[in-house]
């Protein structure tokens, strides 16, 4: 059975506390040397984890990382339940409206939630039936079918070899979309999951072990590659999963596998989502780059346009007690405002100590600067317990406020 601690995102885990035990850390130690330190640093006898959010399976340990932006009011149950639903919000994981579903939520871990989703998505396209396409097949035959490859068909025949090396296109089940769902459920098989769920991998894989597909990792599929919009949330969710994952490496030796989210880019997708939800009449645009030099390119998290003037916004998770940027941050804003054809920029963060919101301050020094603007704002991402579903009409109604106030 598999036992679980749940820790926040910058907290320290040491051996010996909530069953974290020295073979857990060892096995972490080596998956960090083995796959970089983005994940969590190493001490003597503990390890910190860094801006990542989601889970570890150590073994049959499992390690659930949650956000933090409150001053602990909000309990860790109920930031696992803000960061699913942040995560469905970014179109990460499916989103479930069922009153069963709902009770999944609560109860399941993170990583489990997600198998779980995976499955039933590959589940529905069995259900809809597998679709066949073309692929290209090299190699010996014994007709001749296709196109003739000459080298290796000279060389063949330098050793008696009495075939054909030929290329070829195939019709049939076994193309890189099914090798990756399938790919995607051996590495299921190896993970300790509910009896339930066991059986519904090996349902699954011998479906399409029957139908002839090979499992094989690709590192990524190009969008014509994916047949039917049916298969794109399968394919976006086993992706995440292999990518994370070294899928030609068994469970067996290594016992680790890492289902982790970048918490700055989650902090992005989460304000861009909701701002595309608001009812007001705005457009905005993420990681929008423009060429400045050569070919190095500059990319701002988000470009909005409100009331016909353009702003840019550049979100940091970070917590902070006073309204304060970097300097290097100030440098970037005004080098994005040039290029974006903006009046202002806002650098946003979550609200956690009550910071009041910095209005746009005029850059300084030089004739013209003083039409360009800087300020801060601070969003409550969490609401009552639950994810602020309002921040984007909030952070709206305040732009507009600064924006009123400025000169044409």
């Amino acid at each position: 059975m598999t036992q679980r601690i749940q820790v926040f995102e910058q907290e320290r885990l040491y051996v010996g506390e909530d069953g974290f035990e020295r073979s857990h850390w060892q096995l972490l130690a080596a998956y960090a040397e083995r796959e970089g330190h983005r994940f969590f640093s190493l001490g003597a006898n503990s390890i910190r984890f860094h801006t990542y959010v989601g889970a570890l399976q150590v073994g049959r340990l499992l390690i659930e990382v949650l956000p933090k932006a409150d001053r602990g009011n909000t309990s860790k149950a109920e930031w696992q339940s803000i960061l699913i639903e942040m995560l469905q919000l970014c179109r990460l994981l499916p989103k479930y409206v069922s009153s069963e579903a709902q009770l999944r939520l609560r109860s399941n871990s993170i990583l489990e939630l997600y198998l779980k989703m995976l499955l039933e998505e590959i589940q529905l396209i069995v259900n809809r039936g597998l679709f066949r396409a073309y692929r290209r097949v090299e190699g010996p035959s014994s007709v001749l079918r296709g196109r003739l490859l000459l080298q290796q068909q000279l060389h063949a025949q330098l050793n008696q070899k009495e075939q054909f090396f030929t290329a070829s296109d195939q019709f049939d089940l076994n193309h890189p979309v099914h090798q990756q769902l399938l790919k995607a459920l051996q590495l299921m098989a190896q993970l300790p999951l509910p009896y339930e769920m066991q059986l519904m991998v090996r349902h699954l894989s011998g479906i399409f072990r029957e139908s002839g597909v090979k499992a094989h990792y690709h590192s990524r599929l190009h969008s014509q590659t994916v047949p039917h919009p049916q298969y794109e949330k399968a394919l976006q969710m086993a992706q995440l999963l292999l990518d994370q994952q070294r899928p030609d490496v068994r469970w067996g030796e290594h016992q680790v596998l890492a289902l982790m989210f970048d918490m700055n880019r989650l902090f992005e997708a989460y304000v861009y989502e909701i701002l595309l939800r608001t009812k007001e009449d705005i457009r905005v645009w993420r990681q929008h780059s423009r060429t400045f030099w050569r070919q190095h390119q500059i990319r701002p998290d988000l470009v909005l346009e409100l009331d016909g003037r353009r702003i840019v916004l550049d979100t940091k998770w970070r917590v902070l007690t006073h309204a304060s940027p970097k300097a290097e941050e100030l440098r970037q804003l005004f080098v994005y405002m040039q290029y974006f054809d903006a009046q202002v920029a806002y650098l946003l963060y979550p609200d956690v100590f009550g910071v009041p919101h910095l209005p746009p301050q005029a850059y300084e020094g030089r004739e013209g600067l003083s039409r360009l603007y800087c300020g801060m704002q601070f969003l409550k991402v969490v609401d009552q317990g639950q994810l602020n579903r309002r921040l984007g009409q909030d952070l709206i109604a305040q732009l507009r406020m600064y924006q009123n106030k400025l000169p044409a």
